[in-house]
């Protein structure tokens, strides 16, 4: 369903809409930011907590770059973070297609990818190749972790 709305201001002038097309511009550049930064892998760790890169931008004042008021930069970090993490739980859906279909893993094999799906960091660790250790639950099954991260890190 399509829903248009119409908004009249009667003394817009040439100026105000100027401001307003600024600010525009500056939301779409801490969008873009986050998008550039964070919507590849580099984000993927950031995905449960991302207000850890927002805090990181407050101490640092990274944001005053932008030039919009505290609340209008948060609104568009929050709402780009948003985006990524829709993205990102589309191609996990995919992924667990793919996944459960594949013939050639064992069941705890399959087991393992789905933990590592479910769990950002370790996924992170997972596809960058970062040492990590094995959950706990996973001791004592034969499992070919090399192929179950290079199978992620291609899907």
């Amino acid at each position: 369903m399509k829903k248009t709305l119409k908004n009249y201001c009667l003394n817009a002038t040439k100026s105000k809409l100027a401001e307003l097309y600024e600010l525009a511009e500056r939301y779409a550049a801490v969008k873009n930011a986050i998008f550039t930064s964070y919507g590849s892998l580099k984000g993927l760790q950031y995905l449960v907590y991302p207000h850890e890169v927002r805090d990181e931008w407050v101490a640092t004042k990274y944001a005053a770059k932008f030039g919009l008021q505290a609340r209008q930069w948060k609104t568009a970090f929050d709402e780009a973070f948003a985006n990524i993490k829709a993205k990102w739980s589309q191609a996990e859906g995919n992924i667990r297609k793919s996944l459960y279909n594949n013939r050639s893993f064992t069941k705890a094999e399959k087991h393992y990818a789905f933990y590592l799906l479910k769990a950002p960091a370790l996924l992170y660790k997972a596809i960058t190749f970062e040492t990590f250790e094995l959950p706990a639950k996973f001791e004592g099954l034969t499992l070919d972790r090399l192929k179950v991260h290079n199978i992620l890190k291609v899907a």
